[in-house]
């Protein structure tokens, strides 16, 4: 038997001095440790207001605005010869649709006559069989011939009628009607009539035979050619189309208020206005020809209110040049798109600019003498290629600004650091102009 001892009971003092539950330990030291960082972070960000709120307050400086760096052009004005640019494509002045009056097989054909191919006035394009054509020339001779003789023979029977009528004319008493028959005289009538009929199948026979030799009636370049030898044509078959090469016409459309610049009198082509007719090649070659305006046709176009004018080109392909050394270069073709400078008249007082100094809405900018940017519309008169004319606008010591700005504000500073030219001449507006005498 196994004896158990229990342990003798504990007094009050006992109780009150035992130590904690390990629970209520582990959670007191966990709130220690969540509380103790929150408790550094807010002293910090205090202390950090506290710096924040007593450090004095930096005194503001005001920026002055830096100056902008702008090339600029020196322009002063002048008189200027105010052009009218229009564009146009190059037609024939003359074109011509051939086509045989006579029937037949064609024998011969120019070698020239082939698209492309330049025939002189004069020259044989084609012929028909003429065989048939020569004898009827032959017969028709013939019935000339017929008709000749059967006269001579009416007026010796009309001389015999004659003195047969006047032996007896005093007995026998006959009306005046009876009295011509008597003599003869309708039928030597329709003996003349049957010679002059004659006459004229022969001079037809002789027009068709004519006609079997097809000639050029000008100088002219071949469009299309439709014909071939031992071919059989008639008066209505389309034998080929030619273009005169003496002159080219170019239709353009100009502004009904430019009309008055134009000089047009179809009666003196003489004093007509002057035109440049230029074709860019693409490759920084053009073709340039002179021209004269022909005349102002009576028609505006339909979608654009424009009027048409023609300008006429003289020797577009150059083929009048009496040596190589004179030929004008290359040729201006057929259906070419060009651009048409039609001098109009002198104004004063007019200032050559680049199209890139224009701005939006016209405006120019200007650098003034203080150094500050001033904004100014342009007045255009006359636009070009590269460059404007519009009316003087700048005052003394003012130039234009040709550089870019991102944001121009009228005033703001400007500092030039180049200028185009020199007082009194524009560089970029002479090149250019001279270019175009030149031209």
């Amino acid at each position: 038997m196994t004896l158990e001892s229990n342990p003798p009971p504990m007094n009050d003092a006992q109780k009150t001095t035992s130590p904690p539950p390990p629970r209520v330990i582990r959670a007191t030291i966990a709130l220690i440790r969540l509380a103790l960082p929150l408790l550094v972070m807010g002293i910090a960000i205090l202390g950090a207001m506290y710096l924040l709120q007593s450090r004095p307050a930096a005194a503001r400086i005001e920026a002055e605005p830096r100056a902008a760096l702008v090339e600029t052009i020196f322009a002063s004005p002048g008189t200027e010869i105010a052009e009218i640019i229009a564009y146009g494509t190059v037609e024939p002045h003359r074109e011509l649709l051939l086509q045989p009056q006579v029937g037949g097989q064609i024998v011969r054909i120019n070698e020239d006559l082939r698209s492309g191919g330049r025939i002189p006035a004069g020259e044989m394009l084609f012929m028909i069989d003429p065989r048939d054509y020569e004898i009827a020339m032959i017969q028709r001779e013939a019935e000339v011939a017929n008709a000749a003789v059967a006269l001579q023979l009416e007026e010796a029977r009309g001389d015999v009628a004659q003195r047969e009528w006047e032996l007896l004319r005093d007995s026998i008493k006959v009306s005046d009607q009876n009295e011509g028959l008597a003599l003869r005289g309708p039928q030597k009538i329709e003996k003349e009539a049957a010679l002059a009929a004659a006459r004229g199948r022969l001079e037809k026979a002789e027009l068709d035979l004519e006609r079997t030799t097809i000639t050029a009636p000008f100088n002219g370049i071949v469009l299309a050619d439709d014909i071939e030898i031992g071919q059989v044509v008639s008066p209505q078959t389309r034998a080929a189309t030619i273009a005169g090469t003496d002159r080219f016409d170019v239709m353009v459309s100009v502004p009904l208020d430019k009309l008055e610049w134009i000089r047009a009198n179809p009666g003196d082509p003489s004093g007509n206005s002057n035109a440049r007719i230029i074709q860019e090649l693409g490759d920084g070659r053009s073709v340039v020809r002179r021209g004269r305006v022909d005349r102002i046709v009576g028609e505006v176009e339909r979608s654009g209110r424009l009027a048409k004018v023609r300008v006429l080109v003289e020797d577009p392909l150059g083929l009048e040049a009496s040596d190589e050394a004179s030929r004008p270069g290359l040729p201006l073709l057929l259906g070419s798109y060009v651009r048409v400078e039609i001098d109009g008249p002198s104004f004063e007082d007019l200032v050559e600019l680049p199209r890139s100094v224009i701005r939006d809405n016209g405006n120019v900018w200007i650098y003034a003498p203080d150094g500050r940017l001033r904004i100014r519309p342009a007045k255009i008169i006359v636009g070009r290629p590269d460059t404007v004319l519009v009316e003087a606008f700048l005052l003394p010591g003012e130039e234009i600004v040709a550089s870019p700005l991102p944001s121009a504000l009228p005033g703001m500073p400007l500092e030039r650091i180049g200028a185009v030219g020199r007082p009194g001449l524009n560089t970029e507006a002479s090149e250019t102009a001279a270019d175009r005498g030149d031209a």
